[in-house]
Parts: structure tokens; C-alpha cells; sequence
């Protein structure tokens, strides 16, 4: 007997417009459709930096007391979508790519227009948090990324607010650097404290300083070995293969070519 289909939780995200008595009414059909597409072109600037699909949000319902509008999206990719899109908000684009700052400060733009904008966080049927859209902090005009590998070792993992952590490598050639993460990159670092690993990381590159970006992905690298007991095993194996090496004749015959 076939189970029925179970239809998937929606992830679902309000954009509230704040102030006294503001109604769906009060917000022009213009203005209500450049907010649309400030917030649309956010979510897609954090898909684009997650590097997954944009998922697919549609406007579910308009609610009144605020000019209030929730936002459902049943595709895989969109519950982590949602979360960083309130961490950007919540970091006001802090540790966020230039994209997704640019399309954060164009939202709070529109927003200036209209009224104070909140997001409210709806994620697999629990309302969680209220978030307020602020201006993006400022960073040098010369601001680039740089996506790099690092080499180091994991001596610290914690978490930071309820969607992402911060972790801190400690670099093989000196120095250290901390680098926000996702949940799931936070849990794999913690198993690594102490641990000698390889990092794919992002550093937000100014004129005059360097900030820590995000950690991308990590995995644990095999410690050097000693050359010495390598060359022991391949002669050990030689032995038991019935090849013995003269090491003062092949050493003799090396200087006389």
C-alpha cells in the first residue's frame, strides 16, 4: 500500500513594515514592489554566496496590524537560506559577501522609504525571532574578497547567536584567526580541536586591514611524517622482496657520475 505524499514544512519569513497604524492600505503598490525586489535580491545574494540554488519564496499572505508580508518557500536549499539571511541581517552584513552587503544596503534604502522593516523568522513551524533591518556597516571603499587555504590547527569552536558559530584556527606559520561558520561546519571543527587541518576560508581584504571572513570547509591533514622512518619502511619492504640496498655503493656510484 502506497503511504500518502506528506507535504514538506514551508520555510516561512515576514517582512513587517513598522509604525504607528501602518496598514497594507498605506504602502504605495510602487514602494511595495521595490521592497519585494530589495528583499528578493537579497535572498538570492545569499543563495549566491552559500552557493546553492535560490529557493523559490512567494508571497503567502499579507497580514495586517504592520504592513506585514509572509514569505514561504518549500525547496530544500530554503531553510538554510533562511537562517543567513537573518544572520546578515542580524550582523548587518558584517562578515557577509560585497553582494550580499550591497543588496542589504539597497533593502535598508527602500526600507528608509517606507517605515522600519523587521523579519520574522518562521522555520519549521516555530516562530523564533524578530530581527531589525539596520544600515550595514561600513568598510573600506578598497573592501575585496579573498577565497584562500589555510593550514593550522582547530583550538577553538563556539556557538554565536541560534544560526552560526565562530571558529579559531591557529596558523602553522604563526598567528591566529577566528572565522564565522555554519552549524554543520561548526560541529565538524569541534571534532577537529587539536587536530592539524586544512581550511578553505574567505578574508575580507581592506586597504588598511584584514578581517576574518568565513570558514567554507575543513578537514583533518595528516601530520608530517619523518622522512627517515619512511625511507625505513620502503628498505624494509625491498628486504622482504629479496632487493638489498648498499647504501655506501650506491652513494660511491652517484659521486662518480
Amino acid at each position: 500500500m502506497t503511504k500518502p505524499h506528506t507535504p514538506k514544512k514551508a520555510q516561512a519569513l515576514t517582512i513587517a513594515v513598522g509604525g504607528e497604524g501602518v496598514t497594507p492600505r498605506d504602502l504605495p503598490l510602487r514602494r511595495l514592489a521595490e521592497l519585494l525586489e530589495a528583499t528578493a535580491s537579497t535572498i538570492e545574494a545569499v543563495a549566491a554566496e552559500k552557493q546553492v540554488e535560490v529557493p523559490r519564496f512567494s508571497v503567502a499572505k499579507v497580514l495586517e496590524g504592520s504592513a506585514a508580508y509572509r514569505l514561504v518557500s518549500e525547496d530544500e536549499q530554503a531553510l538554510m537560506v533562511h537562517k543567513s539571511v537573518l544572520a546578515a541581517v542580524r550582523s548587518r552584513g558584517r562578515t557577509s559577501s560585497l553582494q550580499t552587503r550591497n543588496a542589504l544596503l539597497r533593502l535598508h534604502q527602500v526600507a528608509s522609504k517606507t517605515g522600519p522593516l523587521r523579519f520574522k523568522s518562521e522555520i519549521e513551524g516555530k516562530k523564533t525571532e524578530k530581527v531589525l533591518l539596520s544600515v550595514p556597516v561600513e568598510l573600506d571603499d578598497t573592501f575585496v574578497e579573498d577565497a584562500t587555504v589555510v593550514y593550522g590547527r582547530v583550538i577553538g569552536a563556539k556557538i554565536v547567536g541560534t544560526d552560526d558559530g565562530e571558529v579559531t584556527i591557529r596558523y602553522d606559520d604563526g598567528g591566529s584567526g577566528e572565522f564565522e561558520a555554519d552549524l554543520d561546519i561548526l560541529a565538524r571543527a569541534a571534532a577537529l580541536i587539536g587536530r592539524h587541518v586544512t581550511c578553505r576560508v574567505t578574508f575580507q581584504r581592506g586597504a588598511e586591514r584584514d578581517m576574518n571572513g568565513r570558514l567554507d570547509e575543513v578537514e583533518e591533514r595528516p601530520q608530517d611524517v619523518d622522512i627517515m622512518t619512511e625511507l625505513m619502511g620502503v628498505r624494509e619492504q625491498l628486504r622482504e622482496r629479496g632487493i638489498v640496498i648498499d647504501a655506501e655503493a650506491w652513494l660511491r656510484e652517484e659521486e662518480q657520475q
